[in-house]
């Protein structure tokens, strides 16, 4: 949100920066009573320097006595990587004017440079940029901006600017599926949020904690930590601490099952998290087989078109509800979705520091092979595998290597059982040792084992006969055949008739092992 009431007056600061940056630079003072908006001008206009490209640093006067001399203008000079003791050096006061203006002249650079007198200001203003650098699009800038941040931290001792510089750092790794640098920075995050003391910076360490366990499949200690955040926040405010608590256990289902941590919290997101909570809980409900739900859950979104996601969740929202499409059928949405996800090829799904969903190429291969295009699937299921891997993410590895070999079965070419059975075989053994237990309850070699019953029923859906001709066919109810269906569909892991469709006409009823 824009400041509101000073549109003059930033617009003044604007006119001023273009004039500087034009090689006509400006003094300006903000001055007023206490309370009436300054830090907040300077900060929106900081944030407005940053965009164009200028460089900001700022330093802060001190009241009282003890403070050395002209030490505003130390930490102007120190944040410009300028030598302040050299600088500074000596009496005469005129010399130190020209030392000074000349260290800043050089430092300005043709993109201009902003010195604000208040160090808080730029840290609001590094604040206000980072908010607007979304999505992998803005994650090298996140970095610049979690440098500068750290920066800050030293200059002035500050363990907030300390703190909210590793958290933007960490989140930045995440989305980068740079897992182990992400573990290796949580140290210094523990000592930043140590110092600032109190719930809510405790909780900022726990959920991003909680995040990378979950990525890299320690799911209990993922479990503990998001709790132990949940506890600690909830009394300060709810909202962001339910919210982050159910993103984490949404993210967990997907390997484990639905919990009943998850079925007991109440969901009344704000209204700008609306939208995730449709579509998040549609992918639970898909996971939990309650497919009837799952469908009522993602009409409540909407039309695609319509959606309004929030900036640092809109691959995790993508992702969501691509899953749940596959689910419940919504093929011509999956379409669209997976349309969406492409421009996204090598990135993963992460939403600030969170929950993580895994290489775009894990849901661009799933929804594949869901849609019959099983060479596609083939190909981003194999490239899901390794990305997976190289991020130090073993549950999705799993997760990969299972799909990655029901893939390879549906299309029954020549050499593709034997690599279905490595990766089938790989995958088993991932999910037990990580207690995956959505996976372990999914065998992929037996799973074609019908029984005769089952066999006609699924070349009549392959046929493309609904339950009631089914069961006029063999001469039984339709509630009969509408449970032989769904035996069908659990033996064989599919979610929908299509994939038994698929299955049956590609010579499926082969696989059995004997």
């Amino acid at each position: 949100m824009g400041i509101v009431g000073r549109g003059r007056e930033l617009g003044a600061l604007r006119g001023r920066l273009e004039q500087a940056q034009a090689g006509r630079g400006r003094v300006v003072i903000c001055g007023g009573e206490a309370g009436i908006g300054k830090t907040r001008l300077a900060q929106e206009f900081a944030g407005s320097a940053l965009a164009t490209g200028a460089a900001v640093v700022s330093g802060r006067c001190i009241e009282g006595e003890g403070a050395p001399a002209y030490w505003p203008w130390r930490q102007v000079l120190k944040g410009l990587k300028v030598d302040a003791d050299g600088v500074l050096a000596g009496d005469d006061r005129f010399r130190l004017f020209e030392a000074v203006t000349e260290a800043i002249a050089t430092a300005a650079g043709a993109q201009g440079l902003v010195v604000l007198l208040d160090d808080r200001a730029l840290a609001d203003a590094l604040h206000a940029r980072q908010e607007a650098c979304p999505g992998p699009a803005g994650r090298a800038e996140r970095l610049l901006l979690a440098t500068e941040m750290l920066d800050l931290a030293q200059r002035t001792d500050s363990p907030r600017a300390a703190m909210w510089g590793e958290l933007w750092r960490l989140d930045a790794l995440i989305e980068s599926g740079r897992l182990a640098a992400a573990a290796e920075e949580l140290p210094a995050l523990k000592v930043a949020v140590d110092r600032v003391g109190g719930p809510v910076s405790a909780w900022h360490h726990d959920r991003v904690a909680a995040c990378i366990a979950q990525a890299r499949g320690r799911n209990a200690e993922a479990a503990a930590l998001s709790r132990r955040g949940f506890e600690r926040m909830r009394v300060v405010e709810k909202a962001p601490a339910t919210g982050a608590h159910v993103a984490l256990l949404v993210a967990l289902a997907g390997h484990l099952g639905v919990s009943e941590d998850i079925t007991k919290q109440a969901s009344d997101p704000p209204p700008r998290f609306a939208m995730m909570a449709h579509l998040s809980r549609a992918y639970l409900q898909t996971c939990a087989g309650l497919t009837h739900e799952a469908a009522a859950s993602y009409r409540q979104a909407g039309p695609i078109e319509t959606w309004s996601l929030p900036a640092f969740f809109v691959l995790p929202g993508y992702v969501y509800a691509a899953l749940a499409c596959a689910g419940i059928g919504r093929y011509d949405d999956l379409e669209e979705l997976l349309r969406r996800l492409e421009p996204f090829r090598g990135e993963h799904a992460a939403g600030n520091g969170v929950a993580y969903m895994g290489p775009i190429e894990l849901t661009l291969g799933r929804g594949a092979a869901v849609l019959g295009r099983l060479d596609d699937a083939i190909e981003d299921l194999t490239a899901a595998v390794h990305q997976a891997d190289c991020a130090g993410a073993p549950g999705f590895v799993a997760e990969a290597q299972y799909h990655l070999a029901r893939a390879l079965l549906d299309r029954n070419q020549p050499g593709d059982r034997a690599r279905a059975e490595a990766h089938a075989q790989d995958a088993a053994r991932l999910a037990d040792s990580l207690g995956m237990t959505a996976y372990q309850d999914k065998p992929l070699i037996t799973r074609t084992a019908l029984s005769t019953r089952e066999t006609e029923v699924a070349a009549l859906v392959a046929d493309g006969l609904t339950n009631k001709q089914i069961a006029a066919k063999l001469v039984i109810s339709e509630r009969t055949a509408q449970n032989h269906v769904q035996h069908i569909l659990t033996k064989l892991g599919f979610a929908t008739r299509s994939q038994i469709a698929t299955w049956a006409t590609r010579g499926g009823f082969e696989y059995s092992d004997e």
